[in-house]
């Protein structure tokens, strides 16, 4: 083969070379640009009506529950780390949702097809409503005096109500359809006789951790699993 043929290969291979890595680079995936995984099937999950923190998780953080059955189920919720793209996501309610597996920035996640069906759950808002007060700490109170009460608003997510003298009302942090846990209780500043027991009520709405609705009777708990506070739904 003569000099010239040897050049003109040599060149043609370099030229065809270097037109593969043009279309390598330009068919390379942008940094943060969602791509489709090669699992592109849509499936359908359940939404549990409340999050949580799920076990060894960073405390305050609260995700997602989900489960992948065909009917709707009753327990054994799994979490997910991660929100689902599209999804605009109201406690209270289960969701059954259409999603599809999407990879963003190299991690795995879910992006909403369809809702299929949002159904209340009856058992999240049991506590939601006016409550008043019939044992404290054990001890049964005197129905001829002034009895707290609390009424709980879960669309706030806000308590407010009355002890023996004084208003009060303050947030409620964390919430599943057993646990309960109030924020900081402000109120009014009036003196009555009742006084001291009034500071044992808001003392005892600090401590809640848990709570337990049997029939009309609300019960919570502190983390010793101690009643503290006791109630009936008001009429």
């Amino acid at each position: 083969m003569s000099l010239n043929k040897i050049i003109v290969a040599i060149a043609t291979i370099a030229l065809v070379a270097c037109g593969t890595t043009k279309i390598v680079e330009e068919n390379k995936e942008q940094p943060g640009e969602d791509q489709i995984s090669n699992e592109t099937d849509a499936g359908k999950i359940w939404v549990n009506s409340f999050m949580d923190n799920c076990d060894g998780a960073v405390p305050h953080i609260y995700y997602l529950q989900t489960q992948e059955k065909t009917e709707k189920p009753a327990k054994n919720w799994d979490c997910i780390y991660q929100t689902i793209q599209g999804f605009e996501y109201e406690p209270g309610y289960i969701y059954q949702l259409e999603v599809k597996r999407i990879m963003t920035e190299g991690l795995p996640g879910l992006s909403l097809v369809q809702v299929i069906s949002k159904e209340r759950d009856p058992d999240y808002f049991r506590i939601y409503d006016i409550w008043a007060a019939t044992h404290m700490n054990g001890e049964v109170l005197d129905v001829t005096a002034t009895r707290p009460n609390i009424e709980v608003n879960l669309t706030t997510m806000k308590i407010m109500g009355k002890g023996m003298c004084n208003q009060y009302f303050g947030k409620i942090e964390r919430y599943t359809t057993s646990t309960i846990k109030f924020g900081p209780i402000a109120g009014t500043k009036m003196m009555c006789p009742e006084i001291k027991q009034e500071q044992f009520f808001l003392e005892a709405l600090k401590v809640t951790t848990t709570f337990e609705i049997k029939s009309m009777t609300l019960r919570l708990f502190n983390s010793n699993k101690e009643e503290v506070l006791r109630f009936q739904k008001v009429d």
